[in-house]
Protein backbone atom coordinates (compact mmCIF):
# COMPACT_ATOMS: atom_id res chain seq x y z
CA UNK A 1 0.00 0.00 0.00
CA UNK A 2 2.93 2.50 0.83
CA UNK A 3 4.75 2.05 -2.39
CA UNK A 4 1.51 2.57 -4.34
CA UNK A 5 0.86 6.04 -2.09
CA UNK A 6 4.01 7.15 -2.91
CA UNK A 7 3.23 6.57 -6.71
CA UNK A 8 0.56 8.70 -6.00
CA UNK A 9 2.31 11.15 -4.29
CA UNK A 10 4.87 12.25 -7.14
CA UNK A 11 7.03 8.91 -6.40
CA UNK A 12 9.38 6.89 -7.87
CA UNK A 13 6.71 5.63 -10.46
CA UNK A 14 7.01 2.60 -12.47
CA UNK A 15 10.41 0.56 -12.04
CA UNK A 16 12.41 -0.71 -14.54
CA UNK A 17 12.45 -4.27 -14.65
CA UNK A 18 15.63 -5.95 -13.75
CA UNK A 19 18.64 -6.40 -16.19
CA UNK A 20 18.90 -8.91 -18.27
CA UNK A 21 20.44 -12.21 -16.72
CA UNK A 22 19.43 -10.93 -13.41
CA UNK A 23 16.83 -13.67 -13.07
CA UNK A 24 14.43 -13.91 -9.96
CA UNK A 25 17.77 -13.79 -7.29
CA UNK A 26 17.97 -9.95 -6.92
CA UNK A 27 21.78 -9.94 -8.65
CA UNK A 28 23.23 -9.59 -12.01
CA UNK A 29 25.55 -11.23 -13.86
CA UNK A 30 28.71 -9.22 -12.36
CA UNK A 31 28.03 -9.99 -8.54
CA UNK A 32 26.15 -6.79 -7.93
CA UNK A 33 23.09 -6.04 -6.77
CA UNK A 34 20.02 -5.30 -8.94
CA UNK A 35 18.38 -1.73 -8.52
CA UNK A 36 15.02 -3.26 -8.46
CA UNK A 37 16.50 -5.06 -4.69
CA UNK A 38 18.04 -1.67 -3.80
CA UNK A 39 16.55 -0.02 -0.49
CA UNK A 40 13.61 2.38 -1.71
CA UNK A 41 15.10 5.69 -0.74
CA UNK A 42 13.43 8.27 1.72
CA UNK A 43 10.97 10.58 -0.24
CA UNK A 44 10.84 12.93 2.72
CA UNK A 45 7.04 12.33 2.96
CA UNK A 46 5.48 10.95 6.21
CA UNK A 47 3.82 7.56 5.96
CA UNK A 48 0.44 7.39 4.90
CA UNK A 49 -2.50 6.19 5.92
CA UNK A 50 -5.29 3.39 5.19
CA UNK A 51 -7.61 3.58 2.27
CA UNK A 52 -10.60 6.15 3.12
CA UNK A 53 -12.54 3.19 4.74
CA UNK A 54 -10.41 3.56 7.22
CA UNK A 55 -9.85 7.62 7.13
CA UNK A 56 -11.03 10.21 9.35
CA UNK A 57 -15.00 10.99 10.30
CA UNK A 58 -14.92 13.09 13.60
CA UNK A 59 -12.65 15.68 15.14
CA UNK A 60 -10.88 13.23 17.35
CA UNK A 61 -9.92 10.81 15.20
CA UNK A 62 -8.68 13.32 12.62
CA UNK A 63 -6.56 14.49 15.81
CA UNK A 64 -5.08 10.88 16.39
CA UNK A 65 -4.01 10.85 12.63
CA UNK A 66 -2.11 13.31 12.44
CA UNK A 67 -0.57 13.00 16.01
CA UNK A 68 0.20 9.08 14.92
CA UNK A 69 1.28 9.52 11.71
CA UNK A 70 1.87 13.11 10.43
CA UNK A 71 -0.76 12.18 7.76
CA UNK A 72 -4.59 12.14 7.55
CA UNK A 73 -6.93 11.53 4.87
CA UNK A 74 -10.74 12.53 5.48
CA UNK A 75 -13.64 10.44 4.76
CA UNK A 76 -16.60 12.16 5.50
CA UNK A 77 -16.93 15.95 6.32
CA UNK A 78 -15.75 17.00 9.83
CA UNK A 79 -18.27 18.97 12.07
CA UNK A 80 -17.26 21.15 14.79
CA UNK A 81 -20.61 21.09 17.01
CA UNK A 82 -21.47 24.25 19.58
CA UNK A 83 -19.33 24.04 22.49
CA UNK A 84 -16.31 21.44 20.44
CA UNK A 85 -12.92 22.52 20.29
CA UNK A 86 -10.35 21.15 18.57
CA UNK A 87 -6.53 21.72 18.87
CA UNK A 88 -4.04 20.36 16.44
CA UNK A 89 -0.53 21.60 17.42
CA UNK A 90 2.31 20.08 15.09
CA UNK A 91 6.04 20.40 15.35
CA UNK A 92 6.69 18.92 12.17
CA UNK A 93 5.50 18.57 8.51
CA UNK A 94 1.83 16.99 8.68
CA UNK A 95 -0.71 16.70 5.50
CA UNK A 96 -4.32 16.48 5.32
CA UNK A 97 -5.96 15.32 2.44
CA UNK A 98 -9.45 16.90 2.41
CA UNK A 99 -10.91 14.25 -0.16
CA UNK A 100 -13.16 16.15 -1.62
CA UNK A 101 -15.05 16.67 1.73
CA UNK A 102 -14.68 19.78 4.40
CA UNK A 103 -14.25 21.14 7.75
CA UNK A 104 -16.99 22.56 9.44
CA UNK A 105 -16.51 25.24 12.79
CA UNK A 106 -20.08 25.71 14.07
CA UNK A 107 -21.31 28.80 16.38
CA UNK A 108 -20.13 28.55 19.66
CA UNK A 109 -17.18 26.18 18.66
CA UNK A 110 -13.83 26.70 18.28
CA UNK A 111 -10.70 25.68 16.16
CA UNK A 112 -6.75 26.09 16.69
CA UNK A 113 -4.44 24.75 14.39
CA UNK A 114 -0.57 25.59 14.62
CA UNK A 115 2.58 24.40 12.86
CA UNK A 116 3.81 23.47 9.40
CA UNK A 117 -0.22 21.31 8.55
CA UNK A 118 -0.96 21.44 4.61
CA UNK A 119 -4.86 20.87 4.24
CA UNK A 120 -5.15 20.43 0.47
CA UNK A 121 -8.22 18.80 -1.45
CA UNK A 122 -10.25 19.32 -4.28
CA UNK A 123 -14.21 21.08 -3.40
CA UNK A 124 -17.63 21.28 -5.48
CA UNK A 125 -18.13 25.32 -7.48
CA UNK A 126 -19.27 27.34 -4.26
CA UNK A 127 -18.58 25.15 -1.86
CA UNK A 128 -15.24 25.86 0.86
CA UNK A 129 -12.74 23.40 2.35
CA UNK A 130 -13.13 25.39 5.74
CA UNK A 131 -16.78 26.38 6.31
CA UNK A 132 -16.06 29.10 9.81
CA UNK A 133 -19.12 29.69 11.62
CA UNK A 134 -17.01 29.86 14.97
CA UNK A 135 -13.49 31.04 16.19
CA UNK A 136 -10.82 29.86 14.35
CA UNK A 137 -6.87 30.63 14.48
CA UNK A 138 -4.88 29.16 11.68
CA UNK A 139 -1.39 30.08 12.49
CA UNK A 140 2.45 29.68 12.14
CA UNK A 141 2.54 27.78 9.24
CA UNK A 142 -0.49 26.46 8.59
CA UNK A 143 -1.47 25.77 4.78
CA UNK A 144 -5.19 25.90 3.03
CA UNK A 145 -4.76 24.60 -0.59
CA UNK A 146 -8.53 24.38 -2.62
CA UNK A 147 -8.47 22.82 -5.93
CA UNK A 148 -11.64 23.49 -8.60
CA UNK A 149 -13.84 25.54 -10.74
CA UNK A 150 -15.52 27.83 -8.48
CA UNK A 151 -14.22 26.51 -5.14
CA UNK A 152 -13.11 28.35 -2.07
CA UNK A 153 -10.63 27.75 -0.24
CA UNK A 154 -11.85 29.52 3.70
CA UNK A 155 -15.03 31.11 4.29
CA UNK A 156 -16.05 32.94 7.21
CA UNK A 157 -19.94 33.09 7.96
CA UNK A 158 -21.88 35.22 11.08
CA UNK A 159 -19.54 37.45 11.96
CA UNK A 160 -21.51 39.59 13.69
CA UNK A 161 -22.77 35.84 15.63
CA UNK A 162 -19.33 34.72 16.44
CA UNK A 163 -17.56 33.31 12.95
CA UNK A 164 -14.44 34.71 12.85
CA UNK A 165 -10.45 33.80 12.01
CA UNK A 166 -7.16 34.74 13.43
CA UNK A 167 -4.83 34.57 10.68
CA UNK A 168 -0.80 34.74 11.67
CA UNK A 169 2.03 33.12 8.78
CA UNK A 170 -0.41 31.77 7.40
CA UNK A 171 -1.07 30.59 3.46
CA UNK A 172 -4.45 30.38 2.10
CA UNK A 173 -4.96 29.02 -1.68
CA UNK A 174 -7.25 28.43 -4.07
CA UNK A 175 -6.62 26.86 -8.02
CA UNK A 176 -9.08 26.75 -10.37
CA UNK A 177 -11.66 29.07 -13.20
CA UNK A 178 -13.50 31.25 -10.53
CA UNK A 179 -11.96 29.61 -7.46
CA UNK A 180 -11.63 32.37 -3.82
CA UNK A 181 -9.04 32.06 -1.70
CA UNK A 182 -11.04 34.23 1.17
CA UNK A 183 -14.39 34.77 1.13
CA UNK A 184 -15.72 36.52 4.55
CA UNK A 185 -18.62 38.85 5.15
CA UNK A 186 -19.08 41.78 7.13
CA UNK A 187 -16.67 42.58 9.63
CA UNK A 188 -12.97 43.99 9.19
CA UNK A 189 -10.55 41.71 7.73
CA UNK A 190 -7.03 42.48 9.41
CA UNK A 191 -4.29 40.14 8.06
CA UNK A 192 -0.54 40.40 9.37
CA UNK A 193 1.88 37.75 7.76
CA UNK A 194 -0.38 36.11 5.73
CA UNK A 195 -0.05 34.85 1.97
CA UNK A 196 -3.56 34.59 -0.32
CA UNK A 197 -3.05 32.96 -3.90
CA UNK A 198 -5.67 32.75 -6.08
CA UNK A 199 -5.12 30.88 -9.66
CA UNK A 200 -7.02 30.61 -12.15
CA UNK A 201 -9.51 32.66 -15.09
CA UNK A 202 -11.69 35.41 -12.94
CA UNK A 203 -10.74 34.23 -9.69
CA UNK A 204 -10.15 36.14 -6.89
CA UNK A 205 -7.53 36.39 -3.56
CA UNK A 206 -9.75 37.93 -1.17
CA UNK A 207 -13.43 38.77 -1.50
CA UNK A 208 -15.36 40.71 1.40
CA UNK A 209 -17.81 42.93 2.78
CA UNK A 210 -16.35 44.76 4.80
CA UNK A 211 -12.49 46.60 4.91
CA UNK A 212 -9.64 44.89 4.59
CA UNK A 213 -6.36 45.54 6.49
CA UNK A 214 -3.40 44.33 5.22
CA UNK A 215 0.59 44.54 6.89
CA UNK A 216 3.12 42.46 6.05
CA UNK A 217 1.21 40.22 3.43
CA UNK A 218 0.76 39.19 -0.03
CA UNK A 219 -2.24 38.61 -2.11
CA UNK A 220 -1.49 37.49 -5.77
CA UNK A 221 -4.26 36.51 -8.15
CA UNK A 222 -4.98 35.83 -11.51
CA UNK A 223 -7.93 37.46 -11.82
CA UNK A 224 -8.96 39.85 -8.65
CA UNK A 225 -6.32 40.66 -5.59
CA UNK A 226 -9.24 41.88 -3.02
CA UNK A 227 -12.69 42.72 -4.29
CA UNK A 228 -15.21 44.75 -1.54
CA UNK A 229 -17.36 47.13 -1.52
CA UNK A 230 -15.04 49.04 1.54
CA UNK A 231 -12.54 50.78 1.93
CA UNK A 232 -8.82 48.47 2.17
CA UNK A 233 -5.16 49.74 3.44
CA UNK A 234 -1.88 47.99 2.31
CA UNK A 235 1.14 48.30 4.29
CA UNK A 236 4.74 46.72 3.67
CA UNK A 237 2.91 44.18 1.47
CA UNK A 238 2.32 42.76 -2.00
CA UNK A 239 -0.87 43.04 -4.12
CA UNK A 240 -1.03 41.57 -7.76
CA UNK A 241 -3.23 43.12 -9.28
CA UNK A 242 -3.15 46.40 -7.28
CA UNK A 243 -7.41 46.49 -6.36
CA UNK A 244 -9.03 46.95 -9.86
CA UNK A 245 -12.46 45.67 -8.43
CA UNK A 246 -11.76 47.74 -5.28
CA UNK A 247 -11.51 50.57 -7.77
CA UNK A 248 -15.16 49.84 -9.28
CA UNK A 249 -17.21 49.29 -6.63
CA UNK A 250 -16.07 51.30 -3.48
CA UNK A 251 -16.88 55.04 -3.20
CA UNK A 252 -14.34 54.65 -0.24
CA UNK A 253 -11.22 55.39 -0.21
CA UNK A 254 -8.11 52.66 -0.61
CA UNK A 255 -4.70 53.78 1.42
CA UNK A 256 -1.19 52.63 0.48
CA UNK A 257 1.70 52.44 2.31
CA UNK A 258 4.93 51.01 1.42
CA UNK A 259 2.82 48.72 -1.05
CA UNK A 260 4.33 46.89 -4.15
CA UNK A 261 2.82 45.57 -6.76
CA UNK A 262 4.35 41.90 -7.57
CA UNK A 263 6.44 41.60 -10.83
Amino acid sequence: RRNRRREAAGGEGEREPPPEGGGDSGFQEDGTLTQDREKEPDNGLPDLPPDEEEGCRTPEELLEQLETEGYAVLADDILLEKGTTLEIMMENDALVDMNGYSITVSREASLLVTGPVCFRGTVEEGRALFQISGASYLEEGVEIWAEGEGGIAVEVFNTSRGGMLGLRNTTIGASGDGCIALKETDIELILENVCIIAEGRNSTGIDTDGPVNLRFCRVISEGESIVTPDSVFIDISEVSPLLTAVRRRSGKYITLKGWRKAG
